[in-house]
């Protein structure tokens, strides 16, 4: 017999036993699959506390999760405006106040404006989109320079209409210009004074000088990265730049 009518052979014997496991497996796999799924949580009114019993969290206690009551606090607002965070090195506050009891003079921070613009926007240039009046290039030899170990404040006049993302450095917000706000709309709590993001777009505060102002703490990574409008309709006609 040739070895190829051996092999045929050979499994033909063993595939009712692959079978058989290939069973066993997807039924063990169900049963586990079934001992895992979370049990729903039913409020009732006669329910003084969520936790499990001291015999079911012994029996079972991978499946027990405290779940707060309805229209707890964990339902409502979140933190307290009164609440001051700890802050990780990297986000340091960087307002004026902060750095001269750091030791660092604010006048050594290293200020610039960053503009979007264009893109059927009220300043006339069209279906274009530029930073600082410049359209994207590769490469780009007019980068935004971030120097290390020293605090960057970027200025931007145009917020409401031009999302603007960093890559890389986090941004913290330090001022808003609230004359330059539409009448009969507010500020929501999302975006504040204080906050750290890497995009940001705040539609209440219109075009105008020194809209927002934000400042970064540059490192520990050197290099190039870039910043952009998030819309990405506008990054493809120009509002980029390399950082």
């Amino acid at each position: 017999m040739s070895n190829d009518c051996w092999l045929l052979l050979l499994l033909l014997q063993r595939r009712p036993n692959l079978l058989a496991q290939q069973q066993h497996y997807a039924a063990r796999h169900a049963a586990d699959q079934a001992a895992q799924a979370p049990r729903p949580w039913t409020p009732t009114a006669a329910a003084a506390s969520t936790a499990p019993s001291a015999a079911e969290a012994a029996a079972e206690p991978s499946l027990h999760h405290t779940k707060p009551p309805p229209f707890s606090r964990y339902y409502q607002s979140p933190v307290s405006d009164s609440c001051s965070p700890l802050r990780p090195a990297y986000a340091a506050d960087l307002r004026d106040a902060s750095l001269t009891a750091a030791g660092y003079a604010p006048s050594r921070v290293k200020a610039s404006d960053v503009n979007f613009a264009g893109y059927n926007n009220a300043d006339g240039l069209g279906t274009t989109c530029t930073v600082n009046n410049e359209l994207f290039t590769f490469p780009d030899y007019n980068p935004l320079v971030m120097e290390m170990g020293e605090v960057v404040q970027w200025t931007t006049n145009n917020a409401h209409s031009h999302p603007l993302h960093v890559h890389t450095q986090p941004f913290q917000l330090t001022s808003f210009n609230l004359s330059n706000m539409y009448v009969g709309t507010a500020l929501t709590s999302f975006f504040q004074v204080g906050d750290f993001y890497d995009n940001m777009l705040i539609p209440q505060i219109g075009l105008g000088p020194a809209s927002v102002v934000m400042r970064f703490q540059p490192g520990p990574f050197s290099g190039y990265a870039v910043m952009h409008c998030h819309y990405l309709n506008h990054e493809d006609l120009g509002c980029m730049k390399v950082v």
